[in-house]
């Protein structure tokens, strides 16, 4: 009996604990369904708050859509730089050099364009610019969209941005843009031109009995070159009127302006005087579309009588002796500034090596003398080991302008089998002077 008791006391306790075991598992339960519950709710207010953060951030894309009358494949770069809290860039696969287009504030932009003589670093927003400008055009082109292909705010301003990058290449100070980039961009413009050229020019009239104004010489070619201009500008303003008619008004303003600019030029040049048959009809025909362009336009371009265009152009011409006389009182202050006597060389025992050197590197070149800079070779070490020694020396060369220039470049002697070997040209160093002419 006692050993069955027994046995009953430890059944009867290992149920207890099982039933204690069991009302933590419930608890333990409780605990897991309350957090898993709270899990849920936490993702399903987490997913609510991404979806109105993304609500938010498309509703914003829209506005800023619409408020910098964005493309599809554009975006707003945020912070793009210091100066400029909003540009524009082009979003897209494989852009290669178009992904550092970027359209900045265009008034902004004036500020710094090409100046060799006063550099500013964000002279690098030119190129940054030019790449957005080149890309838009473009795109406008192969769209056959001659709303934005001669729109003031892409033609202008690829043509801009494409002359200073031109400059800066020339100069060699490119600014945000390597070399290669430059003439990748330069070659993708000039495609554009010939596509743009036969969309907007094509079927101009192209006289086969067409004549230059300089070939000229009976008043016969005088009234035949005035017919074929008149041709062809009359056809300009029909472009005109087809566009005004399409509602196109960039399209309609362009063609007025470039007949306008054509009619300038002729009588800037002396080319034609206003008075030839049929100038008056082609007049009245121009003056009529002149009239539906917009306000702004007019205020800003006027249709100038021969007289007018010859006045300017005077005018342009004592402006241009003006600036070029004070351009060559800059060069020869500039050049008298820097102009000095011939050195007496400091190593004399060198000249005639250091001058067959300079003219085996440069034969094309008129060289008239050499003179050593400092009175020894400067060694440059290996370890313990001289590796070779080079000399700086003045060379006297003929200038393209007819003066004598002086530039210092470097030879230089390797060393090797114990010895210095022979003189060979190695490099051009910075320094330069005029050469006095006594």
């Amino acid at each position: 009996m006692k050993r069955i008791f027994v046995m009953l006391l430890i059944a009867c306790f290992t149920v207890g604990v099982a039933d204690a075991q069991f009302g933590k598992l419930k608890g333990l339960g409780k605990k897991i369904e309350k957090a898993a519950k709270e899990k849920v709710e936490k993702e399903a207010d987490k997913t609510k708050e991404d979806a109105k953060k993304e609500a938010k951030k498309e509703a914003k894309k829209q506005a800023d859509k619409v408020k910098y009358n964005l493309d599809d494949d554009e975006y707003i770069v945020d912070n793009y730089n210091s100066y400029d809290d909003k540009s524009i860039g082009i979003k897209g696969d494989n852009l290669g050099i178009y992904e550092k287009a970027r359209k900045t504030d265009w008034e902004d932009l004036q500020q710094y364009a090409f100046d060799p003589e006063n550099w500013h670093y964000n002279t690098a927003w030119i190129a940054n610019n030019a790449l957005y400008y080149v890309n838009r055009w473009n795109k406008a082109i192969d769209a056959g969209d001659t709303e934005k292909m001669t729109a003031n705010d892409i033609y202008t301003r690829v043509n801009w941005c494409i002359s200073q990058i031109l400059n800066m290449y020339s100069a060699e100070k490119l600014q945000g843009i390597s070399k290669k980039e430059a003439k990748q961009l330069v070659d993708d413009y000039n495609k554009g031109v010939e596509k743009f050229k036969a969309i907007i020019w094509g079927g101009m009239p192209t006289p086969e009995n067409d004549i230059l104004p300089k070939e000229r010489k009976t008043q016969a070619d005088y009234d035949l070159y005035a017919k074929n201009s008149l041709l062809k500008w009359g056809w300009c303003v029909d472009q005109a009127t087809k566009a005004r008619e399409a509602k196109k008004p960039n399209t309609h303003e362009f063609y007025v302006h470039q007949t306008i600019g054509f009619r300038e030029v002729s009588f800037c040049w002396n080319y034609l005087q206003g008075t030839e048959d049929g100038f008056k009809e082609f007049d009245k025909k121009l003056s009529k579309e002149y009239s539906y362009t917009s306000k702004e336009y007019r205020s800003k371009n006027k249709i100038m009588s021969a007289q007018e265009c010859r006045d300017l152009q005077k005018s342009r011409e004592e402006q241009w002796a003006k600036e070029k006389a004070e351009k060559k009182a800059k060069e020869e202050a500039e050049i008298e500034a820097n102009t000095q006597d011939w050195p007496k060389s400091n190593m004399p025992s060198m000249d005639a090596t250091v001058l067959k050197v300079m003219k085996a590197k440069f034969p094309k070149r008129k060289i008239y003398r050499v003179a050593a800079v400092g009175d020894r070779w400067y060694v440059r070490m290996k370890g313990l080991i001289p590796e070779s020694r080079g000399l700086a020396v003045w060379v006297e060369f003929e200038h393209e302008s007819g003066r004598r220039i002086a530039e210092q470049h470097q030879v230089v002697q390797y060393y090797e089998n114990g010895r210095y070997g022979a003189t060979k040209y190695e490099c051009m160093n910075a320094p330069y002077f005029w050469v006095r002419q006594k």
